[in-house]
């Protein structure tokens, strides 16, 4: 029989395992039908590579576990709110393993891209953009957005019409019959500022919301695929986006929820690209801008300056630091004296409001310690710099330092959603691809522990 025969028969079989396990499981995340999505876009993922690659079977099964084992864990996770949510340590275990994994036997050979091909790639990714717009259209609107969408949603209005978004109480959001949840807005400027831009031309309503999450969710697809192809090759790069696409925790947390994460998790990836292309300055630019999103991609900047410290690149090192510290003036500044005592509270808020059990049970901290100490969060992610210090020494150095850093930073800190998978996804789908000479963990963990 037909090598490629047996693997798509392998697929299928896969498949229809997700979907019985659906039926054992039951319903999960409030009627969002996860298995039978997992499953669909499992086939169509394995048929597309089986259809364009000889399969490699490690590699195939690498796949696999990341089509299959992530949004299920995921979801299982994300419904079962008791002990079981530990569950979603699958995907950061995945993560870790892949990272560590000797990479060369995942390296897959490239192919030559006829205009067959390339029309099949192309009606394939935009028959993926109409179906999530449909999912919007008949499941998401009428289900969502989450809280933290409505409130910059919320937010965003309020700044494109001149109002504060820092000094305003709770609103209602037209159109959902539910308060915004917060008592403030809690995210940094750039979170409502980035996305005024885009409801100004899609629309400000809870349809532009989504519109908007469709819009950035398609542009990460994008630059996945650039990533992929500027550390791999291009064959690579049409599998990486085709994950990443077809996982059904992007489908259920961008397109279906309607989390605010799409914005900063867009400019962290667009940094990536924009930093393997040396374009240092710009990805410092990008990096930032997340960073005045949500606080936590700041710790990518710093693998970055600790690169250009090792190469004696002192100049360029002032530079960026130089650039770092305007561009967030510039965008900090105005909202602190618009209203210095509303800014310093909504600011700090995240760090001050009560805690409910369910948010702490993915913080390593509360495991340990039964509560959350601040310096213990920024520690870790510290101690983890100092021990690589003199180690990254390249700019797929910095890549996977950066990475490491934004997950020790996730899971010990205060709280630990769901919607954090985000943060793992693009990284993981990465890792799959990468040779081993581009990861850190091969060149430094491995050889020092061999020689102990």
């Amino acid at each position: 029989m037909n090598k490629k025969i047996l693997y798509l028969l392998f697929a299928i079989l896969v498949s229809a395992l997700i979907l019985l396990l659906g039926k054992s499981v039951g319903v999960v995340n409030e009627n969002f039908p996860l298995f039978e999505v997992t499953a669909i876009f499992n086939l169509v993922i394995l048929g597309v590579y089986i259809f364009l690659f000889e399969p490699d079977i490690k590699h195939y099964s690498i796949i696999i576990l990341i089509t299959s084992v992530i949004p299920l864990s995921h979801s299982i996770g994300w419904t079962y709110q008791g002990i079981q949510k530990l569950i979603l340590f699958v995907p950061l275990i995945l993560l870790l393993a892949l990272f560590f994994y000797k990479k060369e036997a995942l390296v897959i050979k490239k192919f030559s891209l006829n205009k067959q091909k390339t029309n099949f790639i192309l009606i394939l990714f935009f028959l993926i953009l109409v179906m999530k717009l449909a999912f919007i259209v008949f499941w998401s609107f009428h289900n969502y957005p989450v809280d933290m969408g409505t409130s910059t949603l919320s937010a965003s209005a309020n700044f494109l019409t001149g109002i504060n978004p820092y000094a305003v109480p709770e609103t209602m959001v037209e159109g959902h019959d539910r308060y915004i949840h917060q008592q403030n807005f809690m995210y940094p400027p750039f979170m409502f500022i980035g996305y005024s831009g885009l409801l100004l031309m899609l629309g400000v309503s809870i349809f532009g919301w989504f519109l908007a999450n469709l819009v950035l969710d398609a542009a990460i697809i994008l630059l996945i695929f650039f990533v992929v192809k500027k550390l791999v090759g291009e064959s690579a790069a049409i599998v990486s986006a085709l994950i990443y696409a077809l996982n059904p925790s992007v489908l259920f947390e961008i397109i279906g929820r309607g989390t605010n994460e799409t914005l900063p998790l867009f400019f962290v990836v667009l940094g990536v690209l924009l930093l393997i292309n040396n374009k240092v300055y710009l990805s410092i630019l990008s990096i930032s801008l997340a960073t005045l999103s949500k606080w936590f991609p700041a710790v990518f900047i710093l693998p970055i300056l600790i690169y250009l410290f090792n190469k004696k690149d002192l100049t360029k090192l002032v530079k960026v630091m130089f650039l770092g510290t305007i561009i967030a003036l510039l965008v900090l500044l105005p909202f602190f004296f618009m209203s210095q005592t509303d800014f310093v509270h909504d600011m700090t808020w995240e760090n001050q409001r009560p805690v409910e059990g369910w948010e702490t049970q993915l913080s390593l901290q509360y495991f340990a310690f039964n509560t959350y100490y601040f310096f213990v969060h920024i520690g870790i992610v510290l101690l983890m710099f100092l021990s690589l210090f003199k180690k990254i020494k390249s700019i797929n150095d910095v890549l996977i330092a950066g990475t490491t850093g934004i997950l020790l930073f996730i899971i010990f800190g205060k709280i630990f959603h769901t919607h954090y998978i985000l943060w793992f996804l693009p990284w993981v789908v990465l890792s799959t691809f990468l040779k081993s000479d581009l990861t850190l963990a091969k060149s430094n963990f491995m050889n020092k522990y061999k020689r102990s």
